[in-house]
């Protein structure tokens, strides 16, 4: 009988609502190439491969799952969570229109390209966000391997590289579309960051110019910072926005104040 209901699944090829795999005796979803809904309940489920999956038009939870990569899947029309898994593989996947959760190990994005709306990245052991070009919402990265953020251009919200010790290249980011805080990392320089529209937080951090810096629609915090070029900094605060180099401020105050909001 399960024999019988695992050949006649292999004839699937779309299905338009959601779908459950709880309790599923299925280790592939073989031929099946889209969902238009949810999918959930993998972690209750003995599926090992997505198989031929391309596509799936709402939100899709990996926690708990055993499954090592994500194949042939391109696009994810929802949310995705990556909570305590085995993944080490993102496979062909190049964009998600919702909500990014990562939490488990793995080294690189990949071919992700684009996410539509917040993303929380919490890695030991990444050191490589792939393709990625633009995030919509808010970014929070914490992976102390990461040393460049690569072909990342945008974040539409606020962006948190905070205690990413290893970051010293902010590669192709350009715009930040809200707070950006650079505390407690390595970065020397922006390379390519010309707008941040809101405040900039390089605490803690022996940035060496901000030349390339177009405008700050915000505050620019350096506490306990060496600031290695200052008559750079002069001409920019001039030209630019405030600055903000208070002593008095603790740095308690200033790490409350970075929490990303979801």
């Amino acid at each position: 009988m399960r024999y019988r209901r695992r050949k006649i699944f292999a004839d699937v090829v779309k299905i338009e609502g959601n779908a459950d795999f709880r309790s599923s005796q299925l280790k592939t979803l073989a031929n099946l190439e889209y969902v238009g809904g949810d999918i959930t309940r993998l972690d209750f489920s003995k599926i090992e491969s997505l198989g031929a999956l391309k596509e799936v038009g709402g939100n899709i939870d990996f926690s708990g799952s055993t499954m090592l990569s994500l194949g042939n899947l391109e696009k994810i029309g929802g949310n995705a969570s990556f909570y305590r898994c085995l993944l080490n593989d993102f496979g062909a996947l190049k964009s998600i229109k919702g909500n990014l959760y990562i939490n488990l190990s793995v080294k690189s994005l990949q071919n992700l390209e684009y996410i539509g709306g917040n993303a929380i990245i919490d890695s030991e052991t990444l050191n490589d966000l792939g393709r990625l070009k633009s995030v919509e919402g808010n970014l929070y990265i914490e992976s102390p391997q990461l040393q460049d953020l690569g072909l990342l251009e945008k974040v539409g919200g606020k962006a948190n590289f905070s205690y990413v010790e290893g970051l010293r290249n902010t590669g192709n980011l350009i715009s930040v579309g809200g707070d950006a805080y650079f505390n407690d990392t390595n970065v020397k320089e922006f390379a390519n960051l010309r707008q941040v529209n809101g405040n900039l937080y390089v605490n803690n951090t022996d940035i060496e110019n901000l030349d390339i810096l177009e405008n700050v629609n915000g505050k620019i915090y350096l506490n306990d910072n060496t600031f290695q070029d200052l008559d750079s900094a002069k001409a920019f605060l001039k030209s630019k926005k405030q600055v903000s180099i208070d002593k008095k401020r603790s740095f308690w105050e200033i790490l409350c104040s970075s929490i990303w909001k979801a």
